[in-house]
C-alpha cells in the first residue's frame, strides 16, 4: 500500500538560454587570469612608486643635514677666526 507516485517532469531549458550561460562561464574563466596579472602589476607598480617616493624624501632628508653641517662648520670657522 505505497503510493508511489512518479516524480515531476523536469522542466525543459531553452537551448539558447544553455549556450549563453556556457559562453558567459567560458569568457569569466578566460578573463581571470588576466584579471588576477593585472592586479598583480598593479600592485607592483604601487610598490615601486613607494620605494621611489621614500627614497626622493631620503635623499631630500639628507641634503638638509648636509647643509646644516656645511653652515654649522662655516660658523665655527668664523668663530674662530674672530677669535686670533
Amino acid at each position: 500500500m505505497t503510493d508511489a507516485t512518479p516524480p515531476p517532469p523536469r522542466p525543459q531549458v531553452n537551448p539558447r538560454i544553455v549556450d549563453a550561460v556556457t559562453k558567459t562561464a567560458l569568457s569569466v574563466m578566460g578573463q581571470a587570469r588576466a584579471e588576477s596579472q593585472a592586479v598583480a602589476y598593479e600592485s607592483l607598480a604601487h610598490s615601486i612608486a613607494l620605494v621611489m617616493h621614500n627614497a626622493g624624501a631620503t635623499q631630500f632628508a639628507a641634503k638638509q643635514v648636509e647643509t646644516v653641517v656645511v653652515a654649522m662648520a662655516c660658523q665655527s670657522i668664523m668663530a674662530a677666526a674672530s677669535k686670533s
